[in-house]
């Protein structure tokens, strides 16, 4: 009697990710679409023109550090064949702005450069520029990035990510150019393991603050699509500076009710639990709702949060 062994084909990505999509997979199904982590209720309009001219159109309200803020967003995006260049123009009513022209592939395939001016309030509103220039191979990709035109803290930041079949080790630097010199921000190395069934990833993380104190973080993560209806993923973080801090853990579940709707759930180690429903309702109209609740203190100021996202798509 003859015995059959079909063998399962692992397909891997085509090109290295950056390194800022390291883990990207398990990070969406632990943050992404939960508007009640930040009491956001937020009602948005996207539409393209004949010649391609995207439009987007937004009202949010959040919780700020001084209570709800609501706030309106403009954002247009076109892509010109001709010059091959892509332009992006955005403004919001906090009289934030920000003007991109990309270019990809022009000189070197696989190489993309990009050039912002933007102004950003935080204490006051910052006027600044960047520069950016990205790379992606089949075995390799980089990225490295200079701002210009700060008050002060300008940012200095560049990535590798190298790798095959599948297996992958990248760093990431950020450094900020003070009047004092320039002093680094962060530093972040990963290794990653990826397929398109499951991602496995383990890092470190080294922070330094202002005061020259230096933060240590090693952490892991892990996700896995069962099947085309359930994905699942875990996160763990180990404070290496603050050895009597317990380690923080978080699990995520995604799943597609039918084809139009998608269940979300994570649970936390702070206690924190969080479900959010997507649900197509027709062609142009999608609705997100989602629910944070403390159940260490479920009654408590912040115990409970609300938050709703309504996408129009005519």
């Amino acid at each position: 009697m003859a015995t059959i062994v079909t063998a399962t084909k692992v397909f891997f990505p085509a090109t290295q990710p950056f390194f800022k999509d390291v883990g990207k997979r398990v990070n969406d199904l632990l943050t992404k679409e939960f508007p009640s982590d930040k009491k956001e209720q937020k009602v948005e309009w996207k539409s393209v023109t004949y010649d391609g001219l995207k439009l987007d159109f937004s009202i949010k309200t959040e919780e700020g550090r001084e209570g709800p803020k609501t706030s309106g967003t403009i954002r247009n995006e076109y892509f010109h064949r001709q010059v091959g260049a892509n332009f992006v123009a955005e403004l919001n009513t906090d009289r934030e702005f920000k003007g991109e022209v990309s270019v990809a592939d022009k000189f070197v395939k696989g190489a993309k450069g990009i050039f912002t001016v933007q102004s950003q309030r935080k204490d006051a509103l910052d006027y600044f520029g960047t520069v950016a220039l990205e790379y992606k191979h089949e075995y390799a990709s980089a990225t490295a990035t200079a701002e210009y035109g700060r008050f002060t803290d300008n940012a200095l930041k560049g990535s590798l990510v190298v790798g095959t079949q599948g297996v992958s080790i990248g760093a990431n630097a950020e450094y900020l150019r003070r009047e004092t010199g320039v002093d680094l921000k962060e530093f972040k190395c990963a290794v990653t393991y990826a397929s398109d069934e499951f991602d496995i990833v383990g890092y470190g993380k080294v922070n330094q603050t202002k005061s020259k104190q230096s933060n240590t973080e090693l952490g892991a993560s892990y996700y896995h699509k069962l099947n085309s209806d359930l994905a699942v993923g875990t996160e763990v973080k180990f404070d290496v500076t603050n050895p009597d801090k317990k380690p923080a853990l978080a699990f995520g579940t995604a799943y597609r009710l039918q084809a139009d709707s998608v269940l979300k759930a994570r649970y936390d180690t702070e206690g924190k639990l969080g479900l959010s429903l997507a649900q197509q309702v027709n062609k142009t109209v999608k609705l997100l709702v989602s629910a944070t609740v403390d159940t260490n203190s479920p009654s408590g100021k912040n115990g409970t949060n609300v938050g709703f996202n309504i996408s129009l798509t005519p």
